[in-house]
């Protein structure tokens, strides 16, 4: 009952945007994780089978790297939808490629701001007719 409500809110919530943390399935999940780990200590229940299927439904839109740490620490990952898998490594690559350009662009400009540093200490004023100009 509910949670069918809370997976039909969710659908009419999504956009065609790519999966992020804050999706409404990404969040409905998070709340199921939490009880799923809530009823493993209290020694069974039903809340890990109901998000595995609903992350196999609805796996395109979920942010895979904010979910697959919530998952309960028993659980194997052949039960998490390849789909999902696919999504978290590729995602993890596109996070690493943005992290090293950005690398690379913070370096450039530090190595501009260098250049700049030198080139304004290597100035030294010249009088010419009783003013002072750089050089």
């Amino acid at each position: 009952g509910d949670l069918r409500a809370a997976e039909a809110y969710a659908g009419a919530l999504v956009s065609d945007a790519p999966a992020t943390a804050n999706s409404p399935y990404t969040a409905l999940l998070k709340v199921l994780l939490r009880r799923a780990a809530a009823e493993e200590e209290g020694g069974g229940g039903t809340a890990l089978t109901t998000c595995l299927e609903l992350l196999a439904r609805h796996g395109e839109h979920v942010d895979a790297q904010s979910i697959l740490p919530h998952l309960p620490s028993g659980v194997s990952l052949s039960r998490v939808p390849a789909s999902v898998l696919s999504a978290a490594v590729c995602r993890a690559g596109d996070m690493r490629r943005r992290a090293s350009v950005v690398r690379a662009l913070r370096r450039a400009e530090w190595v501009g701001v260098q250049s700049a540093l030198a080139d304004a200490t290597s100035r030294r004023p010249v009088y010419v007719d009783g003013s002072e100009t750089c050089t």
